[in-house]
């Protein structure tokens, strides 16, 4: 066994960990100091020693981390979590060096040996798969194992049989002491490397600024309890999801493998009271019911925010989302309406007293839906009793019980359906802020709820329609942050004509620039001239991260100004876990509360960061989505960002920085179909620089439309910005029909003024055409008949150029050719977007077919390039090619069938020849998307670039850059398997499955065979003790002939075979000289083309066949790290040629197999790496590798 050590930062940055703030870091420093005196001051015997120092150490974790710790049977010690035992210590007292590690190269110690007894104790007799952490500790030193790593003892044969002999009480000795003596024999042989940190207490530790923080991380639950932290974006807070859906009236279904959001049939829900009130179906008015619901739901839970943002400012004395404030939906209705969307001095005086301190947001959110202005409003609703969740959060807290009279016995509880929603949202710690989120280290994270947590919320609210996923932050914030630093390099070095290579060098040229104020201003005008796009934004995670990392990236770059161009200074910034932390130079969490005057630094540094987010929101930030609701989603999480850094800007009358309208940046439609090319020129259009002018202008009110400030409402700005588009489209897909209507109504005003011209439409998109001011005239009745004549004309043209526009396959057609402004130059021509980046859908056309057959005919004409049956996400790949600008950069999280799929070979392979693709990354072997059964890779492209592949082996790699390049050697030099005429066949059909289990037994009969499935094959051994199949647990099974199996493979089971097992993490075969039957998944050789199959068995159980299939198929693997192992990959694994040159090699390892096989006939357990190691270095020898090619495969099957 190999010890690998890892530094103390490198383990910790695993576990996503908060650092502690200054106070807590003094309180734990005064611990740390004391628990040192204790040890040095202590005047107890030698014999007592190691007990007082265990008590020492359980009082410390105790006083700092509020860790259950005890001992446990015979364990040492050991910290509780739920009444299981999840950290194990084994503690030598610091005088006995003796049974103690020796030094960091290597733990072989008695205190190591019985650790692996405490773990093999808890993990197979009293079943506990939940064990964390092993910690050896003489009460200085600690050496910090992950109990992972244990598992390889749980799993060695030899391991097993001794731990067998020693609790069991069997064989000659069965004392603890032979089974650490069996130990020390085994450990060396074992060919594996264990993985551990190590940190000694002492009195340097508390003169370090850098290592006392650590320290702390590494000592907190969330490292050794690994306590779910579902502030990470990464993992969904699946009960207050559960309980959520409960009251909204929403359950989960499965359909076909797809998880989808269904109507439940709970009564007096939300659902259930909104279809009463509005007599609405819940199935066949599903649409507009959902639609509802997540418009309530979103501003509830914003509403949720704005309440703890609120009193942590101490704008508010008391929460107002309560049965006190709003005893009825009336109320709440009142509070959406006439509170939240209108000024202060706008509202109606009789405003309820604990309403009236919440402030003006001015957000959209509160703007009435479609929907609610035909009437459907939640005012309308009754809150009937609803019975409480199963597993209801309330039943968990005595307080709620208590003060709800919650019936914890029977679980039978109701309460009514608002007085509900607002206990269990108050049951949660919904926080805003980043001290709220650094300071829960004694407290589990289950009840804490931040604005990244929601967006996951929000995504799983919108189900996975149109096969999308949500992207977790690891994956998002890599993504924007390797995008974004290209792009900022580019923008930079392209507006300035420089040449930056990195941010080093950029940082080295800004410091110059930013001499003054006007070099701040000019640096940030470049930094937010970039423009970023997710065509397929979902719940916007993409842009939030984008967000973050443009504010952490001009901090970076010292130029993160506040609005009158001064740097922020003397602070520290960073991302964690999808939320700016920021803290000052004695290393307190910056926190903002409602500031006595404007000159206070918390206020600063609050409206500086409120005015870079909406800045960079408002020029930087867009995103396109099918789905209405998913764009709503988005908005609300870029609104929920500013909100973090809403301020002050009246201090005395407490009133806070209104939203801006950033909605506007958020467009529904279908990115995939568009009328009009990129290329199309709009020159033909009058005035074409004043109209783009105009446009934009527009599109900046709209932004900041403000009842207080913009005279003109955002109603009449969207009505005019429509026009203008109105007037492009026409003017670009019928421009001379467009030109002979304009020519028709500019001859009929002349003639008849506005006669027959009052219905709007005929004008709708036309350039400015004007009536006289004398009003309509008295025509005789021959000039009545020319009008009517004239007025035809106008119709039949207006017919034409409107049938141009219309047809299904158009409908949600989004128009990227001037959608957004802000990518048009001044003549109105497509610049495109610095970069593009996102998670596309994954839905393939067989799907797409079934709910639109019209979408997957205009593809065919838009993305002719693509051929046959594919999934959608190729088609964003190839949108993004011509949605960015000329430099731009793209990056996509997509399946890693765009390697390898017949439809996206013609994409690929034009990426790479054009050099527009930089690089992919496998992250399959780590888990991305809760149930999707995709295997993804990032794909990253620029110009001008080599494509290379990577792979992560763990979330961490993506933060620390640790990305393994995908190193193969060429096997095209070598005859394949089949070439050579080996034969292979599989075990069952996948639909024999089932059926067999009638004829499978654990009797030993006449005719009856063995049966084996993967898990059974091992490298040169089978086990069928225990065949786990269907659900069952057989002892020896064996299967009897029967119809479902032909004679042919009958014949086959019952013929010797090499047997190579299925779903494993490496190559594993078996020869099996006697009958044997095999299930699914596993494959056998049959036919060995006159070679030994010896030498096979010895070649596909070596290292280098091993690496091969790794690397032949790494595109192909599953996730987990496990191989496609299937007929077609196993017949063109390579084999080497044969030669009399040669042979003595092949004899050699002939003989080597078959000693092997004797040993493992004899004791299954006998461990043969020995001779493991020399067939696999013939191996090498019988397919002439080189040095340099024998070390790529020892280093990567280490």
């Amino acid at each position: 066994m190999r010890y690998f050590h890892i530094s103390l930062q490198d383990f910790a940055s695993a576990y996503h960990s908060l650092s502690p703030e200054q106070e807590m870091l003094d309180a734990f420093s005064l611990s740390l100091r004391n628990y040192l005196a204790k040890i040095a001051d202590s005047k107890v015997s030698k014999e007592s020693q190691e007990e007082f120092e265990k008590n020492l150490l359980r009082d410390f974790l105790k006083e700092n981390f509020d860790y259950d710790c005890n001992t446990k049977g015979k364990i040492d010690l050991a910290i509780y979590d739920d009444s299981s035992p999840k950290v194990i210590f084994e503690v030598k007292s610091s005088s006995n060096a003796q049974e103690f590690v020796k030094d960091s190269t290597s733990l072989e110690s008695k205190a190591f040996y019985e650790s692996i007894l405490y773990y093999l104790r808890e993990n197979i007799i009293n079943g506990n798969n939940n064990i964390t952490h092993i910690i050896l500790s003489n009460a200085k030193d600690f050496y910090l194992i992950d109990a992972n790593e244990y598992l390889v003892f749980a799993k060695d044969k030899a391991i097993l049989k001794a731990f067998k002999n020693c609790q069991n009480k069997e064989g000659n000795d069965p004392s603890t002491a032979k089974f650490y003596d069996e130990i020390a024999k085994i450990l060396p042989k074992l060919d594996t490397t264990l993985h551990y940190t190590h940190f000694r207490l002492d009195k340097t530790l508390l003169e370090s600024t850098s290592s006392l923080p650590l320290l702390y991380q590494i000592l907190s639950p969330q490292v050794l309890l690994k306590r779910k932290n579902y502030l990470d974006a990464n993992t969904l807070n699946q009960n207050f999801y559960n309980e959520l859906l409960h009251i909204l009236g929403l359950e989960e279904t499965t359909q076909h493998s797809k998880v989808m959001i269904q109507p439940s049939l709970t009564s007096n829900t939300l659902l259930d009271s909104l279809c009463a009130a509005f007599e609405l179906d819940r199935d066949k008015d599903f649409e507009a019911i959902f639609s509802l619901l997540m418009t309530w739901n979103n501003r509830i839970l914003f509403l949720r925010l704005l309440e703890s943002m609120l009193l942590s400012f101490e704008h508010i004395e008391k929460p107002f989302l309560d049965i006190d404030s709003l005893p009825s939906f009336q109320m709440l209705n009142t509070l959406f309406f006439d509170v939240l969307a209108k000024l202060e001095d706008k509202r109606d005086r009789e405003i309820p007293q604990a309403l009236a301190n919440i402030p003006y947001l001015n957000s959209s959110l509160f703007d009435k839906t479609p929907l609610e202005i035909e009437g459907k409003e939640i005012k309308l609703l009754d809150s009937k009793p609803l019975k409480l969740y199963a597993d209801s959060i309330l039943y968990k807290d005595k307080n709620f019980c208590t003060h709800l009279k919650l019936d914890v016995q029977t679980k039978d509880s109701t309460l009514p359906l608002l007085e509900y929603f607002f206990a269990f949202l108050h049951a949660y710690n919904f926080t805003t802020t980043a001290k709220d989120i650094q300071n829960y280290t004694k407290t589990n994270y289950d009840k804490l709820i931040n604005s990244a947590v929601l967006g996951l919320v929000f995504e799983k609210l919108n189900g996975y329609k149109e096969g999308s996923f949500y992207t977790p932050s690891f994956i998002t914030r890599y993504m924007c942050r390797q995008s974004l630093e290209k792009v900022v390099l580019q923008k930079f070095n392209e507006c300035k004509n420089w040449d930056c290579q990195n941010l080093e060098e950029l940082k080295t040229r800004l410091d110059k620039l930013t001499d003054s104020k006007e070099g701040y201003k000019e640096a940030n005008i470049i930094f937010d001239s970039i423009k970023l796009c997710d065509p397929a934004v979902g719940s916007g995670h993409f842009l939030v991260s984008a967000l973050n990392e443009m504010i952490a990236l001009k901090f970076e770059l010292r130029i993160l100004c506040d609005e009158n161009n001064e740097r922020l200074k003397d602070i520290d910034l960073k991302v964690i876990n999808d939320e700016i932390v920021i803290r000052d130079s004695a290393n307190t969490l910056f926190a903002y509360t409602l500031p006595k005057h404007e000159n206070i630094e918390a206020h600063k540094i609050q409206k500086a960061l409120f005015s870079a987010k909406r800045k960079l929101i408002e020029s930087c930030l867009f995103g396109v989505d099918i789905n209405s609701n998913s764009c709503e989603i988005t908005k609300l999480r870029l609104w929920i960002e500013l909100l973090k850094y809403s301020y002050y800007k009246d201090i005395p009358n407490k009133r806070l920085e209104t939203l801006p309208n950033i909605d506007i940046n958020i467009k529904c439609g279908n990115s995939l179909i568009s009328r009009f090319n990129l290329s199309d020129s709009l020159k033909t259009i009058p005035n074409i620089n004043a109209q783009i002018k105009k446009y934009k202008q527009l599109v900046f009110d709209y932004k900041n439309a403000d009842q207080a400030i913009i005279k003109i409402s955002k109603d009449e700005i969207e009505s005019q910005i429509e026009a203008i588009k109105r007037s492009f489209t026409l003017t670009l897909k019928d421009p001379k029909t467009k030109k002979e209507l304009e020519k028709a109504i500019k001859s009929h005003i002349e003639q008849f003024n506005d006669y027959l011209l009052d219905d709007s439409s005929l004008l709708d998109g036309l350039n400015s055409l004007q009536f006289n001011v004398f009003g309509t005239p008295n025509l005789n009745e021959e000039e009545e008949a020319k009008a009517f004549e004239s007025y035809g004309k106008i119709q039949a043209l207006r017919k034409k150029l409107d049938l141009t526009l219309s047809g299904i396959e158009y409908k949600n057609a989004f128009e990227w050719r001037f959608a957004f402004p802000e990518v048009l130059d001044s003549n109105g021509d497509f610049l495109g977007f610095d970069l593009v980046i996102g998670n596309p859908p994954y839905i393939s056309t067989l799907d797409l077919v079934k709910s639109n057959a019209q979408n997957k005919n205009i593809y065919k004409q838009k993305y002719p390039s693509i051929k046959g049956c594919y999934d959608v996400y190729v088609l964003f790949v190839l949108l993004g090619l011509k949605i960015r600008a000329q430099n731009g950069v793209f990056c996509w999280i997509i399946p890693n069938k765009f390697l390898i799929a017949q439809y996206a070979q013609e994409t690929l392979k034009n990426l790479i020849e054009n050099k527009f693709l930089g690089y992919s990354v496998d992250v399959s072997r780590v888990k991305v998307f809760e149930r999707a059964s995709v295997y993804p890779i990032i794909i990253w492209g620029h110009k001008n670039l080599d494509f290379s592949k990577y792979y992560i082996e763990a979330q961490e790699d993506l933060a620390l850059g640790n990305l393994q390049q995908l190193k193969t050697l060429n096997f095209n030099k070598y005859k394949t398997l089949k070439e050579i005429g080996l034969k292979i066949q599989s075990g069952l059909a996948g639909f024999q499955a089932h059926s067999i289990i009638e004829f499978l037994g654990e009797n030993k009969s006449k005719n009856s065979i063995p049966f084996a499935v993967s898990g059974c094959i091992d490298r040169y051994e089978i086990n069928t003790n225990e065949v786990k199949y269907m659900k069952k647990i057989y002892k020896h099974p064996r299967i009897i002939p029967n119809k479902i199996i032909s004679k042919e493979k009958w014949k086959f089971w019952c013929n010797e075979k090499i047997i190579i097992a299925g779903m494993t993490k490496k190559l594993e075969s078996f020869y099996a000289k006697e009958p044997l039957a095999i299930g699914v998944g596993v494959y056998a050789i049959y036919d060995y083309a006159g070679f030994s199959p010896l030498l096979i068995l010895g070649i596909l159980n070596s290292k280098f066949m091993n690496y091969a299939f790794i690397n032949m198929f790494a595109d192909k693997h599953l996730a987990g790290g496990y191989l496609a192992i299937n007929k077609n990959n196993l017949e063109i694994l390579p084999f080497p040629t044969i030669t009399k040159q040669n042979q003595k090699i092949v004899n050699k390892i002939i003989a080597f197999v078959e000693e092997i096989l004797k040993l493992k006939a004899k004791d299954s357990t006998t461990n043969t790496n020995e001779l493991e190691t020399q067939i696999d270095s013939l191996v090498y020898q019988l397919y002439n590798l080189t040095d340099d090619e024998i070390k790529i495969i020892e280093n990567k099957e280490k």
